[in-house]
């Protein structure tokens, strides 16, 4: 299902939320609320809705809104621990946070973990899954959603099998080739002690991002900018090779690059697509001797450009 536009039309959603409602579908929306750092608000002075941040964390932030989970409410009883920021070579994002006093026993300090990322480096690292068939998000209780998580997390949290693995990859594939950009969504309850140190430090990335349980998928839906399709035109008439170089699943970049015209039916040369796994398998010199050459690359790092690059040059390319 697929929502557009702000906060204000959140009655559809809201609806569709509470009839389909999961504990892992209300832990995704949990997760896209809280591993995130874009804000959404309504300025009272154009009589709008506006957004602060990066695209994609504007459309999580909004569809978890629109499902009733606002990060500023359920923020409200939490304490930031920790946030390890998105980088190209994990592909995830996670944030720790201390649950209020109250939320574990005596002596013990209750700790909630969100993650975010490509779907595939999100379940490398859960080892569990949520299977409640019912959700726990309370309309008019958003102060208590982050202690209904954890106990969720308890409670409906079971070990992931390889069938659940391969029933997520192939939902990931289906979703990737309609041309949604896809993340994976996953969280953790821990009770660590009371006096143990509760730093940036300790809870970095060997803790923060391991033994996760996993929520489920989100598509986001990143529409071409006007104009581009007649843009990549005029550069195949003009005899200029277009590529595109991502870090999108490779279903997600091919659907998208089809859709623009960089990838063409009636050119066999464009129609080749390749990830950045395949490309660290391949040296400078075999890069550079693909034919044809790729129109389309997915998943890449830093280095894989430079690679691309290098390779093209080599064929006497002006980059």
């Amino acid at each position: 299902v697929t929502y557009r536009g702000h906060v204000g039309s959140s009655t559809q959603l809201a609806q569709d939320a509470a009839k389909h409602s999961t504990a892992a579908a209300d832990m995704a929306f949990v997760a896209s609320a809280m591993c995130n750092n874009a804000e959404v608000f309504y300025d009272e002075a154009a009589a709008q809705w506006g957004s602060l941040g990066d695209a994609t964390e504007v459309a999580l932030a909004i569809a978890a809104q629109k499902a009733g989970v606002r990060k500023a409410d359920v923020a409200g009883p939490l304490e930031l621990l920790a946030e390890n920021a998105f980088d190209s070579d994990r592909k995830r994002m996670s944030v720790v946070f201390a649950a209020g006093d109250g939320a574990a026993a005596a002596g013990k300090r209750c700790v909630v973990t969100f993650a975010k990322g490509a779907p595939e480096e999100i379940l490398s690292v859960c080892t569990h899954q949520l299977a409640g068939a019912g959700g726990f998000l309370r309309q008019g209780h958003a102060a208590e959603t982050a202690a209904d998580a954890a106990r969720s997390l308890e409670r409906d949290a079971v070990p992931l099998t390889p069938a659940l693995t391969q029933a997520a990859g192939a939902a990931c594939e289906q979703m990737a080739a309609r041309g949604l950009r896809v993340l994976g969504m996953a969280a953790k309850v821990s009770y660590l002690d009371a006096d143990a140190p509760a730093t940036a430090e300790a809870l970095g990335l060997a803790w923060a991002e391991s033994q996760l349980v996993f929520a489920g998928l989100v598509g986001l839906i990143d529409p071409p900018r006007t104009g581009i399709v007649e843009s990549v035109q005029r550069c195949h008439d003009a005899g200029i090779k277009v590529i595109m170089i991502t870090g999108d699943h490779i279903g997600t970049a091919s659907a998208i690059a089809a859709s623009i015209g960089i990838v063409r039916a009636d050119r066999a040369s464009t129609q080749r697509a390749i990830s950045g796994a395949e490309l660290d398998l391949l040296s400078d010199e075999a890069t550079a001797l693909l034919d044809p050459f790729p129109s389309v690359f997915a998943r890449v790092s830093p280095e894989n450009k430079i690679k691309i690059v290098r390779a093209l040059q080599q064929g006497g390319h002006i980059v």
